[in-house]
């Protein structure tokens, strides 16, 4: 998703080519971002580990992941083909190798959003993961270890004159897929039987805003004037994922978010078809290490082009650069009854093709006490 690195980057046939990888072994390899730092939307993959010198990297490049819009598709599609360097000597596609697997997807998903004063309710979004978990109290985002360093430097503002008691919460959520087809190398045949997979994609996340403001005083007529500020943090609280064939369900994994995992450190995901290391943390533009798993009911090679899609195109760096939440530029006042909304009489949200849920209350399995509930698309 996200627009930040729109350049492509054609990396040359390998000297020391390897073999594509066996269907039934695990995989072990390590992918980068391509490009001069990093700045490609296009990643090369190594088998075990990535060279540090430059020119063996080009050497001993294994695969790589190769984004490109979708020519007469909708607007934002792009594809993503996992691809060897088995290349015509020329011709139109003379940089084309043969394709393994490839990801069709939307680059900019549909966001839902309603707002709050902070701990003025409880209501929350649902996701389609079996033990999806309710969202944190109020609390837990407004003196978040990230949002408390924010108010902090707000604090050190020039002129700081006083912070604002009261601040608002967003709640966002959003559901995207991702279409699998086999490549030209007919891989998925004897897995999928000419059916393709799905990846169901579904995250949401909490928006806290808090407000201060500063004094001045002009030069010229010496009057005092006071100005409002925002201080804003967005949290992604979790993504999940649900890989499914003809509706039968094969994979189904969540990774807790920044509101969670923040800082520099390592991320870890862990699923039944891959297990995952990104380095240095959601935002780095360093490597990350994808080890598939032995025994797994899909192609190996169809499980690496899984991973790299939820540790980029889904990651929680990818998400927030998307997330565009829209919050009162000055501090409201206590009768304020502009906040967005989500429910049956809105229009301005479109359905999506969802299984996620808004709820009213902490719990959308208690039958004994009614809530509001809305199945969206």
């Amino acid at each position: 998703m996200g627009c930040c690195c729109s350049g492509d980057t054609v990396p040359p046939v390998p000297k020391n080519m390897r073999p594509d990888p066996d269907a039934d072994q695990p995989i072990n390899a390590v992918a980068a971002r391509l490009g001069y730092f990093g700045a490609s939307r296009d990643f090369g993959i190594w088998y075990e580990n990535r060279p540090k010198d430059s020119d063996e990297q080009k050497d001993n490049i294994w695969l790589w992941f190769n984004k490109s819009n979708v020519e007469g598709g909708k607007k934002r599609q792009v594809q993503v083909d996992l691809e060897n360097f088995k290349r015509p000597e020329d011709g139109e596609n003379k940089d084309k190798g043969k394709v393994l697997y490839t990801a069709l997807f939307s680059d900019s998903p549909s966001f839902q959003v309603f707002q709050r004063w902070a701990n003025q309710g409880f209501d929350c979004f649902y996701g389609f993961y079996k033990n999806s978990p309710p969202d944190e109290g109020d609390d837990f985002y407004v003196h978040h270890h990230t949002h408390k360093a924010k108010l902090q430097n707000a604090r050190a503002h020039n002129g700081f004159h006083k912070m604002f008691d009261r601040c608002i919460v967003s709640k966002w959520n959003f559901t995207s897929q991702v279409i699998f087809k086999d490549g030209n190398l007919g891989r998925g045949e004897a897995y999928f039987f000419g059916q393709q997979p799905i990846l169901e994609v579904y995250s949401k996340g909490t928006v806290v805003t808090s407000y201060y403001e500063t004094k001045r005083v002009d030069e010229e007529t010496k009057k005092t004037h006071f100005d409002t500020h925002r201080c804003e943090t967005e949290f992604v609280d979790i993504v999940e994922f649900r890989l499914t064939v003809n509706g039968l369900l094969i994979a189904e994994w969540n990774v807790k978010g920044d509101s969670y995992q923040y800082g520099d450190g390592d991320i870890n995901m862990e699923t039944p078809l891959f297990d995952l290391r990104i380095d240095g943390g959601w935002f780095s533009r360093s490597t990350f290490n994808i080890k598939t798993k032995a025994g797994i009911d899909i192609d190996s090679a169809l499980a690496l082009l899984i991973a790299h899609i939820a540790a980029t195109e889904f990651s929680v760096a990818e998400i927030k650069r998307d997330l565009k939440v829209k919050t009162p530029g000055h501090h409201p006042n206590e009768s304020y009854d502009g906040f967005m909304r989500y429910d049956s009489m809105n229009s301005r949200y479109s359905g999506v093709n969802t299984h996620g849920r808004y709820v009213r209350g902490h719990n959308p399995n208690d039958t004994h006490n009614p809530v509001f509930q809305i199945n969206i698309g």
